[in-house]
Order: C-alpha cells, then sequence, then structure tokens
C-alpha cells in the first residue's frame, strides 16, 4: 500500500495522523480481504475547499437529475458522480 498526503490547507492535530491513516487503511483492506496493491491520496484541507468540492458535485448531480427524458437518470447520476470522483482522485 502507498498513501500520498496531499496538504491544501494548514491543519494541525494533536496526534499523528499519517500513523493512524495508514492503520485504519490497513484494517479496512483486511476486514475487506482486498487482494491488491493499493494507491491511496489523502488530501487534508479545509472548509472552503470541501464546499469547493461539494459545489462541484452538486452541479453534476443537479444536471443529470434534471434529465427526465432518461429512465435511467439515477444510474447516470451515479456514473456522473464517479467519474468526478475518480478524477479528483486522478489528479490528487
Amino acid at each position: 500500500m502507498s498513501l500520498a498526503i496531499e496538504k491544501e490547507a494548514e491543519v494541525t492535530f494533536d496526534f499523528d495522523y499519517e500513523t493512524l491513516a495508514k492503520d485504519v487503511i490497513s484494517f479496512t483492506m483486511e476486514h475487506e480481504h482486498f487482494p491488491f496493491e493499493a494507491e491511496i491520496s489523502l488530501t487534508l484541507t479545509d472548509n472552503e475547499g470541501i464546499w469547493k468540492v461539494n459545489k462541484e458535485f452538486r452541479e453534476i448531480y443537479e444536471y443529470y437529475k434534471k434529465c427526465v427524458r432518461n429512465l435511467l437518470k439515477v444510474r447516470r447520476v451515479m456514473i456522473a458522480l464517479s467519474r468526478r470522483l475518480i478524477r479528483v482522485f486522478f489528479t490528487m
């Protein structure tokens, strides 16, 4: 497992967040019997950064939600959000 940590904002913790993240990821991978090598990206941000990402996802969701002609609109929304999430993770 490889872990990449990006800091978009200066955040401070009173504990070792990198060790905690590695422990949580390792436990989860073992619990889910994940057999592959994983590359994990963790982005530490502030409220403004979270609001920005939420706004992007909300706009995508609203666009696809309004596609009334498509009988599979819920599936399209999930695919669109998943694609955006993959792009976000890929750019990190």
